[in-house]
């Protein structure tokens, strides 16, 4: 039996304490406190090296383990790793430290891993624990780990630091140990190649419930290094008892009767499914791991630091020697191996521990790495405490300097003595008793080099529901399978025939003809002689995992409100569209449809009946399609047709108006009709693109203007659509790039008394300079103010600089009246506007009463209408004048005199300027001067040019006015001369 488990130590034969305490050993949890000791019982003091003067660097490349410091949670980066790694992991140091330590870890013990180092770091304890990682070549190592969390001045775990053993030929060995001598007698050699070909995890426990057998799979998977064996499974897993599989073996242990379940394991923090049986003695538990995680790697930070903390937890006697080899360091368990005094083999007195066979070769090796340089490594017996003698691994590296001069010698002693037992008890293994076969979930055969089918187990006559094993015996294998399936079977056979192991994943139902999928590995069994005498075969059904993954393929594609495929679904449809149009020709149409004003329906009528209208919405759309086209949902309110196969060329623009007409019809929910408009954009391949994403691009580039020019209807994509998108892209790019601080300035235009021509007011208007193009105008950089951060940084700087201008016209006593300042539409859309506005007011210390607040009436049907709303409504509570420019243009609506807290009409330009010769504008003009006095509204008129545009405005009753007639916009240096010249300032 293997001798070692958690808290188990073979060489002083018993268990040893698990609390955890000071000197003793904790290594069931991931990890050692400061102060306990590690592995084998090792001191929690550090003797000092050579006074004071060794440096611990360069023993790392001596010990036969790796060091780190990480960070704390999840992948653990790693800002330390010593070089050890790379013969642990097969990965140089440079290219570790870009990986992860989870990336190579065994993905079935990271969650057990990673529960350990939050209990540990949760407790401000240390953790030790045994798992697999994965080595560059593919081969799994065990390892065994210890460390504790770093903590800050404020409690806080700041970083991970410790120590990483290579367990594998200790765990590979003992694990073969315990089967020779637990199983000596027995003489199925094809029962160990079987047991050992199975992908089952498989362990027995006796009527006491102790561990009596663990397969190497399961000890890989639990990682314990061969220390299970004799220990009670509730004193490994103290969670047992609390998981479905304690239920599950006690049935089976008491009443004899087999059982499978699947459940969380706590200790180990993975899912496993397991199958249990009932054998003369106890109980076998064959079980697998079905849990998937991530890995990355750790790091760790600088090694002398992580040395001197983790000294005391590694598991191998060290040793230090200046560099004439005078030996004058050992660590504390060198001298608790060994049980000699404290100091007692400094310098030669090492050597008469060694057995006297050994001696002369042990000294003769040293002696030669001494003269050459080259690491020291052999192997020979070093005299234990309990006076027998026991075999141990020496290695020493040097330490040089820059020069290459030996500074010191590093060195480790390793207790194998276990190992080379264990060499011997493999040297007599036998077999596992054939019982264990029946155990196992999967269907397992024997066949013969020429096919046949010479042995099934049990469960594999269960699973294929064969009322016998007669009715296979005999038969060739692949005469078991459908005809598609066979060549598999043959290939298979002829791999593994030629020594080779195969796998393969194939359809195959049961007798009954129940529908079954397999995962089948087929490896060659070879007897005394070396050749392949028969074949194993292990089937697993993977029936389930199958229809599992076509149920996540299906949810990952398909759009749960509306069963419409998704995004992605349509992304991939549109991808193969395109190519098949371009291997066959004919063409394929995107058609991007928008649902208007769908915020207005869920803020109207509740979110319920926005769900609602989308069902619908994509029943309608299926009901327009052809059978060969294609819709899905993208997201939101937006939907996508793929009309595909064209050759009869259909006008994908009259199919897009019928869809509109079709979208137009009332929708009844809960005794309400609900409409939706719609607006589609279109284009086809290959006349609008040259793949997929560019017809996607190009659709929806049609759509943008399509919405611009005014919702509903459909429009198809034309050449001309991407210059428009090029002048937006352009005056974006170069608004990001030339609007500074310094290129953007304020020049104002007067406001005046129409009558007495004295300024009222002044209107701050956006200049700004360009850096080879000189000042200029905004309608040049127009897009900009459609764009939230471009607005806002623009409406930041215009603001900060309008209130500084009026602070020092206000230090100066200068009467400048109202202060207009304009708002574009995109600056309100992060419901911060008017705190921001006020904020830069309070800085500058500007009455509010001094400032008029510009906005057109596009902000009240534009995005975030609402928040215009409130910020208007806080601005004139403060005291702010609002002022609603371009009043009678474009959308403009009574309701927003009624809704929204506004002080001053502005009558357009274009209405001004048609006065003189238009009856009908002037008419217009004459009843919105009346409304605003009844409203109690002061109006201004803009663009006022002539002498007959002033006299027409004022015989209407309009008092204010604006233009090039009374002057143009002036840089702020100018206002104060232009204020001097007016002498006096009507106010009201």
């Amino acid at each position: 039996m293997i001798s070692e488990a958690c808290g188990y130590d073979a060489a002083d034969g018993g268990k040893r304490d698990l609390s955890g305490g000071a000197g003793k050993m904790n290594i069931c949890s991931r990890g050692l406190a400061p102060g306990q000791a590690g592995f084998g019982g090792a001191r929690s003091t550090t003797r000092p090296i050579a006074g004071g003067q060794m440096e611990f660097p360069g023993l790392l490349d001596v010990l036969s383990c790796t060091f780190y410091r990480c960070e704390v949670p999840p992948p653990w980066q790693m800002t330390f790793v010593s070089q050890d790694v790379e013969k642990l992991t097969g990965y140089p140091v440079r290219e570790f430290r870009e990986m992860g330590w989870a990336k190579i870890m065994h993905p079935n013990d990271l969650r057990h891993v990673h529960a350990a180092v939050d209990e540990a770091v949760k407790n401000r304890g240390s953790f030790g624990i045994a798992y697999r990682v994965i080595h560059r070549s593919g081969a799994i190592r065990h390892v065994r780990e210890q460390g504790h969390a770093i903590y800050g001045p404020e409690g806080e775990a700041r970083f991970l630091e410790g120590m990483i053993t290579d367990i594998t030929e200790e765990q590979d060995l003992r694990q073969t140990s315990a089967d020779a001598l637990q199983n000596a007698s027995l003489n199925a050699d094809r029962l160990i190649q079987v047991l050992e070909a199975t992908s089952d995890c498989v362990f027995s426990l006796d009527r006491d419930w102790q561990f009596t057998y663990l397969n190497k799979r399961a000890e890989t998977e639990i990682g314990t290094n061969g220390t299970l064996y004799g220990r009670h499974i509730l004193e490994a897993f103290p969670q047992l008892e609390q998981t479905p599989f304690w239920p599950a073996y006690q049935e089976a242990m008491r009443g004899g009767k087999p059982g499978d379940v699947e459940g969380f394991l706590p200790g180990l923090n993975q899912w496993y499914e397991v199958h249990v049986v009932p054998i003369d003695d106890g109980i076998t538990v064959f079980f697998r791991n079905i849990d998937e995680r991530k890995a990355s790697e750790e790091a760790a930070r600088n090694r002398e630091e992580k040395l001197k903390r983790t000294l005391a937890y590694v598991p191998q006697m060290i040793w230090a020697t200046r560099s004439d080899g005078f030996h004058d360091y050992y660590s504390p368990l060198w001298y608790e191996f060994t049980g000699v005094p404290d100091g007692s083999t400094k310098g030669d007195g090492w050597s008469n521990m060694f057995h006297p066979e050994d001696r002369e070769r042990a000294w003769s090796v040293w002696r030669h790495s001494l003269q050459t340089g080259k690491p020291y490594e052999i192997e020979y017996r070093l005299r234990h405490h309990s006076g027998e003698y026991r075999w141990v691994l020496g290695r020493a590296n040097p330490e040089r300097n820059e020069r290459g001069e030996i500074l010191r010698w590093y060195g480790t002693c390793t207790d194998i003595h276990e190992r080379v037992n264990a060499q011997q008890a493999w040297d007599e293994a036998r077999t596992l008793q054939e019982s264990l076969l029946d155990a196992s979930a999967d269907c397992i055969k024997l066949i013969r080099p020429d096919g046949t089918i010479g042995f099934m187990n049990d469960p594999g006559i269960r699973s294929m529901e064969l009322k016998s094993p007669e009715m296979v015996q005999g038969r060739h294998w692949a005469s078991l399978w459908p005809s598609e399936s066979q060549s598999l079977v043959h290939e298979a056979l002829e791999v593994a025939l030629s020594g080779r192991v195969a796998r393969f994943s194939g359809f195959c139902p049961t007798a009954s003809g129940k529908p079954k999928w397999w995962d089948v590995v087929v490896s060659p069994v070879r007897n005394g002689r070396g050749e392949i005498d028969r074949l194993l075969s292990i089937s697993r059904d993977i029936t389930e995992q199958r229809e599992t993954a076509r149920e996540l393929k299906r949810a990952s594609e398909e759009d749960p409100l509306t069963n419409l495929p998704n995004r992605r679904a349509f992304a991939s449809r549109l991808r193969a569209a395109t190519i098949r149009t371009m291997q066959s020709g004919g063409q394929v149409a995107v058609l991007l449809i928008d649902l208007d004003h769908f915020k207005h329906i869920n803020d109207t009528h509740g979110h319920p009946a926005g769900d609602e209208v989308l069902a619908v919405i994509a029943q309608r759309l299926r009901g327009a399609i052809r059978s060969s086209d294609f819709v899905a949902r993208l997201g939101g309110d937006e939907f996508a047709i793929i009309l595909e196969d064209q050759r009869d060329k259909i006008d994908p623009r009259q199919i897009g108006d019928e869809i509109v007409n079709r979208l137009r019809r009332p929708i009844r929910f809960e005794g309400q009709s609900v409409s939706a408009g719609a607006s589609i954009g279109g284009a086809i391949f290959p006349d609008n693109a040259k793949n997929a994403n560019e017809l996607l691009k190009n659709a929806d580039v049609a759509l943008y203007a399509l919405k611009e020019g005014g919702r509903g209807g459909t429009l198809m994509f034309q050449s001309g659509m991407l210059e428009h998108a090029k002048v937006v892209a352009s005056q974006l790019s170069m608004a990001r790039a030339e609007l500074t601080e310094i290129s953007i300035e304020p020049h104002y235009q007067p406001k005046v008394d129409l009558k007495s021509g004295r300024i009222a007011g002044l209107e701050a208007l956006l200049r700004w300079r360009h850096g080879t193009r000189g000042l200029q105008l905004p309608d040049t950089i127009s897009e900009a103010f459609k764009n939230y951060e471009l607005a806002a940084k623009i409406g930041e700087i215009m603001q900060s600089k309008v209130f500084r201008d009026a602070r020092g016209w206000l230090d100066r006593e200068m009467p400048v009246g109202f202060i207009a300042v304009n708002a574009a539409p995109a600056e309100f859309l992060r419901d911060d506007f008017a705190e921001k506005f006020l904020e830069r007011m309070r800085q500058n210390s500007i009455p509010p009463s001094l400032i008029e607040v510009e906005v057109t009436e596009h902000v009240f049907l534009q995005r975030g209408a609402d928040y215009v709303g409130r910020a208007l409504r806080l601005l004139s509570k403060a005291g702010v004048r609002i002022a609603l420019d371009d009043f009678g243009t474009g959308h403009s609506s009574l309701s927003h005199l009624r809704d929204y807290p506004v002080d001053v009409l502005k009558i357009d330009r274009s209405f001004v300027d048609r006065m003189p010769t238009d009856d009908e504008v002037r008419a217009i003009v004459s009843a919105v001067i009346r409304l605003a006095k009844s409203l109690k509204i002061d109006v201004v008129a803009e663009g006022i040019e002539t002498e007959l545009q002033r006299q027409l405005l004022l015989d209407e009753g309009c008092r204010l006015g604006q233009g090039f007639y009374f002057g143009r916009a002036i840089q702020p240096a100018d206002v104060p001369q232009l204020l001097k010249e007016d002498g006096s300032m009507i106010l009201t």
